[in-house]
């Protein structure tokens, strides 16, 4: 699995070989890195031990006219202490509710989440993501069967 941290390392490396940085400051770069990733594969096993989860997205355009679907993911740890995680800010080819949820399910799917442990999805409250009949929040519930227990719009 590629993440972004991966894609970070690789542009900070290139950075410091660019400009000359001493190989010490490299070698901390790459040592908080793999520590930060080892931390990271730690809490993508809690979360999937999760008795329950909640699955938090966004969408956004940039300057640059992408759009892109932040993914976010909420879960008890072993020790029943809340945790997040941020998962992946993935692109998206459209903003109608039929991609994104298709984008979600995929992320769910390629992370090999355990659907029947998701109860809440969390969202601002955009019409693709809070319709009651068409918007994300919908068409996951189909999905799921009816498993989402709670809907949580956010306005910021």
């Amino acid at each position: 699995m590629t993440t972004a941290w991966q894609v970070f390392l690789l542009f900070i490396v290139r950075i410091t070989t660019a400009k000359n940085l001493s190989n010490t400051y490299i070698y901390y770069l790459v040592t908080v890195q793999i520590s930060y990733t080892e931390s990271y594969a730690e809490k993508l096993c809690q979360l999937k031990m999760s008795p329950v989860i909640a699955v938090m997205g966004d969408e956004s355009t940039d300057l640059h006219m992408r759009s892109e679907l932040s993914v976010c993911f909420r879960y008890l740890t072993s020790a029943a202490d809340p945790a997040e995680l941020f998962y992946q800010l993935a692109p998206l080819t459209g903003t109608d509710a039929t991609r994104i949820t298709g984008v979600i399910l995929k992320i769910l799917a390629d992370a090999e989440i355990p659907m029947d442990r998701i109860h809440w999805l969390a969202s601002d409250r955009a019409a693709n993501m809070s319709g009651r009949k068409t918007g994300v929040q919908a068409q996951l519930k189909k999905h799921w069967k009816m498993q989402i227990t709670f809907i949580v719009g956010v306005t910021c």
